[in-house]
């Protein structure tokens, strides 16, 4: 009898940490929820016609952020410049933001032009203090 009540006893904090993570999951889940709803309807008034975006909670700065990505063309043409922006959608202020105007290597696999295309800010000739923006923002 005396190790049933040990054994009960031990369980209380292993239980009250499990109802703990569970509730603290739940908090980050709506906070990310919630993210998301206000992301769409952020871009939604932003009102562009050619772009894209991503949005992300960020826990560790306790806020919701959007990468926006514009892009543009001209009829019979490839792409001829791509934009993005980086928005705090609480504050509903720019953080930062960066353009590419590819030139005719634009889409030659490795080349500095075709990373920025694709994101990767870091590769990319003058991407790299954006995509470290980029990475504190949207990646925690």
């Amino acid at each position: 009898m005396f190790k049933t009540i040990i054994s009960a006893v031990a369980l209380i904090p292993a239980l009250g940490a499990s109802s703990l993570h569970a509730t603290t999951n739940e908090v980050s889940y709506e906070l990310q929820d919630s993210c998301a709803v206000r992301s769409a309807a952020f871009f939604e008034h932003l009102g562009y016609s050619d772009a894209s975006f991503e949005n992300h909670y960020n826990s560790d700065l306790n806020g919701c952020f959007l990468l926006l990505t514009i892009t543009k063309s001209q009829v019979g043409k490839e792409i001829t410049s791509v934009e993005w922006q980086l928005w705090d959608v609480n504050e509903q202020r720019q953080i930062d933001a960066f353009a590419s105007n590819p030139g005719s290597q634009a889409f030659v696999m490795g080349t500095s032009e075709n990373e920025c295309l694709v994101g990767n800010f870091t590769n990319c000739r003058g991407g790299k203090r954006f995509g470290a923006m980029v990475l504190r923002y949207m990646e925690r």
